[in-house]
């Protein structure tokens, strides 16, 4: 068996979230309530979207009932993910 080794992970290649945005819906109202510049489940979202996209579910993904998600990764995922 040939082992496949994930390329190493550069922070600054990954995308940045800047959280003084206001999140919009498709129609342009603002999504964002309580003072929140985005909303959680909205970040957790693109948050999981953009691991996927990146090859890291050996970190954090989503259950396959799409109803929840699970860190596979603790320490991994603080220092990777969560700085975002």
């Amino acid at each position: 068996m040939v082992n496949q080794m994930k390329p190493s992970l550069n922070l600054k290649d990954l995308p940045k979230y800047d959280l003084e945005t206001k999140v919009r819906d498709d129609k342009g109202n603002l999504i964002s309530k309580g003072g929140v510049a985005c909303p959680f489940p909205w970040r957790l979202h693109e948050c999981l979207e953009a691991v996927e996209k990146e090859g890291l579910e050996h970190i954090v993904s989503w259950q396959s009932h799409g109803r929840s998600f699970t860190v596979y990764k603790p320490k991994q995922f603080a220092e990777l993910i969560m700085p975002r």
